[in-house]
């Protein structure tokens, strides 16, 4: 029973691990949208995060969202009022195309394919970059060594496209690594944490919320200086 048990518990860990590698692979995601073309938000949409949001966002900020999937934050943040010039980007076709359906007459929100690694955009042009699980999507993938250079190339791309001053909002499960993975030399920028409490509806039965690292997601906010 016990080798029973083992094999058991191993084998769900590797199908774990399997299906986290896949979200850094592009097939992926197009083969998930194909599936779910309903929006999907990954740890907290609009609503919750509003608040916060608007302490680090000034109105009319021209906003870019990375890795945008078929999240409606860029669609909610139009609908708010105060930005009316939005650019969502993805690598997958699937996911543009689901979204360039669902925007409708929004002038000024904007759906691209587009690699985050070569964003194709002007240099300081963006008062924003957010990326909200980009990151850690890449960074699930089996391969180490490769990952880090992913985000590496992600984090100077969205370095090189934000104005002085401006903010890359980025969010993630946690906090681990992080701090060290923004504050490189070639990012000159200073870098904020700010927990965020996780809503109750992304609470599951089997987390602990006297762990304060299970229980928050985590923001980090870079203003290039």
């Amino acid at each position: 029973i016990f080798f029973r048990f083992c094999e058991l518990h191993i084998n769900g860990c590797l199908r774990f691990w399997y299906a986290m590698a896949q979200y850094a692979d592009i097939a992926y995601w197009d083969r998930r949208y194909e599936r779910m073309p309903q929006p999907f938000e990954w740890y907290q949409g609009y609503k919750d995060l509003k608040e916060t949001l608007m302490k680090f966002m000034r109105p009319n900020s021209r906003i870019l969202i990375e890795g945008c999937g078929t999240s409606t934050l860029g669609e909610e943040l139009y609908d708010e009022g105060s930005f009316s010039d939005i650019t969502c980007v993805d690598l997958s076709k699937i996911a543009i195309r689901l979204m360039e359906e669902r925007r409708r007459s929004r002038m000024g929100l904007n759906y691209l394919v587009m690699d985050m690694e070569k964003l194709e955009f002007p240099p300081e042009v963006f008062d924003v970059v957010l990326d909200k699980a980009t990151v850690d999507s890449i960074l699930c993938s089996g391969d180490e060594e490769k990952a880090q250079k992913s985000v590496g190339k992600m984090l100077n791309e969205a370095y090189q496209v934000l104005k002085k001053a401006g903010v890359f909002l980025l969010f993630s499960h946690t906090k681990e690594g992080r701090m060290d993975m923004l504050q490189k030399d070639n990012l000159k920028w200073a870098v904020q944490h700010v927990p965020l409490p996780r809503p109750e509806n992304k609470l599951t039965a089997n987390i602990d919320e006297t762990d304060p690292e299970l229980a928050q997601h985590h923001l980090f906010v870079c203003t290039k200086y």
